[in-house]
């Protein structure tokens, strides 16, 4: 019971910066400006520099063994996010034009910028290493598999579009070819490389070696990354605070779907790892990244895309809000109804 009083006690405080951030927003202490470059600061500085402060409070030969195993997982859980956002369109019956962006919002979530902090708030800054080794995991499928279907998608809208408004029929293909779709996705080496990656194969190597950074040096780290979680948070406040209730209220689909995809799908992955890995911790590691909400990223990738930029802030915006439901309820289950 203690651990789990702990964990919900952590989501609260978490809960509590957020209400912070939407009442800086409210006074115009935060703006659009200033939110796009604390997100800048935050991907690019301070979850590094978390990554490589947590080197401190981990042993290599402790997780040399579990390193396999998370890497495996964030396969698994990039295939089961894929899985269960479907199931939920289909559940849903959302329409054609925005199951793309339903499906994306599934997929693109806050593994990083909040999945790493909340996770070494409620299970112990040791996680980050292995947390950050599953998040680079599914980057490597999102920047790849997920941007190949908002690029397919967008393609498909395009052909639909032409063959209905009855425009240049003679250059209007007879069918939709997904292959051909498919060879127009542009990927380079960019799409996969970033600063948390790299922080994290740092600080692989640092404990490979058993080396630690200069005294100075960590303090400066520890102290900077120990900024993540509260300017995550206010980041979150933010977009809230920029949410019309009435629209969202409206969306009850994006409300239904956030609780199949996150607290439903967790649930279920939750018995599913637990019937065939013994190591608790790392089943919880994997959960918790699973139940993280849509990422704030996801607006701006569909709008580049072409798609519904709206909806995919709705995403963002009411899937961090029910992750204060649901993540408290995700904790109670797993300590309370674990796999017999």
């Amino acid at each position: 019971m203690e651990g789990i009083s702990a964990g919900i006690s952590q989501i609260l405080i978490l809960a509590l910066v957020v209400f912070l951030g939407f009442v800086l927003a409210k006074l115009k202490y935060l703006d659009e400006h200033t939110t796009e470059k604390l997100v800048a600061i935050l991907i690019n500085v301070t979850l590094p520099c978390m990554i490589l402060a947590s080197t401190s409070s981990v042993v290599f030969d402790q997780i040399a063994a579990q390193i396999p195993l998370v890497c495996i997982l964030g396969i698994v859980l990039f295939i089961m996010m894929v899985i269960v956002s479907v199931l939920a369109c289909l559940i849903l019956r959302v329409s054609f034009e925005t199951f793309a962006c339903f499906v994306f919002s599934g997929i693109c979530t806050q593994t990083a910028f909040i999945g790493v902090p909340v996770i070494a708030a409620v299970l112990g800054q040791g996680t980050v290493i292995l947390t950050s080794l599953i998040v680079a995991v599914v980057n490597v499928f999102l920047f790849s598999v997920g941007v190949a279907l908002l690029s397919v998608d967008q393609q498909l809208r395009e052909f639909r579009s032409l063959c209905t408004s009855g425009e240049n029929e003679a250059s209007v293909p007879q069918k939709f070819s997904f292959l051909a779709a498919l060879s127009r996705v542009k990927l380079t080496w960019r799409n996969f490389i970033n600063p948390a990656l790299v922080a994290a194969l740092l600080a692989l190597f640092l404990l490979f070696f058993q080396m630690s950074l200069p005294y100075v040096l960590y303090g400066a780290v520890d102290m900077v990354g120990s900024l993540t979680a509260p300017i995550s948070m206010l980041i979150i406040g933010f977009y809230v605070s920029r949410m019309k209730i009435k629209e969202a209220c409206s969306q009850w689909r994006v409300f239904v779907f956030g609780f199949i995809r996150f607290l439903a799908g967790s649930i279920a992955l939750f018995y599913l790892l637990s019937w065939v890995i013994p190591d608790t911790l790392i089943v919880e590691i994997a959960v918790l990244e699973f139940a993280m909400p849509t990422g704030a990223m996801v607006p701006a990738f569909v709008a580049s895309h072409k798609g519904n930029a709206l909806l995919a802030s709705q995403h963002t915006v009411i899937s961090a809000l029910l992750s204060f439901i649901y993540l408290p309820v995700i904790l109670v289950v797993m300590a309370l109804f674990p796999f017999v």
